[in-house]
Parts: structure tokens; sequence; C-alpha cells
């Protein structure tokens, strides 16, 4: 089974940022959408390092930037 993460309305600037070529955190980093997007990626982060350390994964996830 799949944890639930989060969930955030659908904007969309998401879709016509990226159209674009500019994804909505670059061409909006401070806007709210961009920070929904962080809460996400925080949270899916805690969600990988804890499965690591529990030694749940045949092989740990890493999360490269």
């Amino acid at each position: 089974s799949v944890p639930f993460f989060f969930f955030f309305p659908i904007d969309y600037k998401i879709r016509q940022t990226g159209y674009f070529g500019k994804p909505i955190g670059i061409s909006e980093p401070d806007g709210s959408v961009s920070k929904e997007f962080e809460i996400l990626a925080g949270r899916m982060a805690q969600q990988i390092a804890i499965r690591n350390s529990e030694g749940m994964a045949a092989k740990p996830v890493e999360i490269i930037f």
C-alpha cells in the first residue's frame, strides 16, 4: 500500500508554466503552489528516510538534487 502524503488542488499555472519550460517552482518560487510542492517533497523525503532506516527497502532510495 502507498501512504497518503498530501492533497492540494491542481492549479492551471502548473500546466501553463511547465508547458513553456519554466516549472512553477522556478517561475514562481515564492508562490503558494511552489510552497505546497516543497511541503510534499519534505514529507516524501521523511518517508524515504524512515523506510531506509527500518531496512524496508531492498535497496536504499537515494534523493539526488
